[in-house]
């Protein structure tokens, strides 16, 4: 008995330490699909191994609700080791035709944007985001949830 036990936990030790590259994703969902101008958004991700990097991709989810060409945030991202990176996005939803772009699902537009690509960090722990909405209206509708993944770089 006590032999099952423990190939049972090795086993599930190994599950474990098998699936460290698998990707880690947060997810913020709005309220009748609306984001409101002043209400940031706050992810927090670990990082363990400074020898790989990093991509982070936003993943976006909207309705045809939504007013313009493309979503102005501001993203301010902190490093583990304390430094402050910041930079304006405009996520384009819409085509220079005006079509959405993504795939569309019952109504819900799904796009992805990457954010950073092959980031690596000097030490161990958590990078942290904070997205602010910039669009100039106080309330941006159509908008159904915001996401950040993280996933190890490939090399």
């Amino acid at each position: 008995m006590k032999n099952s036990v423990g190939l049972f936990l090795l086993i599930g030790l190994l599950a474990v330490a098998c699936n460290r590259n698998e990707p880690i994703s947060q997810f913020h969902t709005f309220p009748n699909a609306t984001w409101a101008r002043f209400e940031n958004l706050d992810f927090e991700f670990p990082v363990e191994d400074i020898e790989k990097g990093y991509d982070f991709t936003i993943i976006l989810k909207h309705t045809a609700k939504f007013p313009a060409d493309a979503l102005s945030i501001n993203v301010v991202m902190n490093t583990p080791g304390g430094e402050e990176r910041i930079r304006d996005h405009n996520l384009f939803l819409k085509d220079r035709d005006g079509v959405f772009i993504g795939y569309e699902t019952d109504g819900i537009f799904n796009r992805t944007i990457k954010l950073r690509e092959g980031m690596k960090f000097q030490e161990p722990g958590l990078v942290k985001f904070d997205i602010e909405n910039l669009m100039t209206k106080y309330y941006t509708p159509g908008i159904i949830e915001i996401g950040i993944v993280m996933e190890v770089a490939e090399e």
